[in-house]
């Protein structure tokens, strides 16, 4: 970071900001989750969060992304290694169909 310009660490956060309030939107949306008191790691938003920064509001499928969060959560996707599934999870947001390639199967 210490490379970047005041202007790209802006640019970065506000884009960041975005992508957190549009996964919180979603899962609110979506699954009715009001606070993290239901979802027993944070790491589940990972995903979430990445995947709504790169893709726009009107090209991603909410729905698919909430049933992933309920699937990886019901399976309890990050109560081992999670720094392994996080970075399996992100890798999957490169993904031509990310939400297919998220799912712990």
């Amino acid at each position: 970071m210490h490379e970047l310009d005041t202007l790209e660490v802006e640019r970065a956060w506000k884009r960041t900001k975005d992508a957190v309030e549009g996964a919180l939107g979603l899962i609110g949306g979506e699954l009715g989750i009001a606070d993290m008191s239901v979802l027993w790691s944070g790491s589940l938003l990972v995903p979430v969060i990445a995947l709504c920064g790169t893709i726009p509001p009107k090209e991603r499928d909410d729905r698919e992304i909430a049933g992933w969060v309920a699937a990886a959560a019901l399976r309890h996707r990050y109560s081992r290694s999670s720094g392994t599934a996080v970075e399996q999870d992100l890798r999957a947001c490169r993904a031509d169909d990310p939400v297919r390639s998220y799912l712990p199967i």
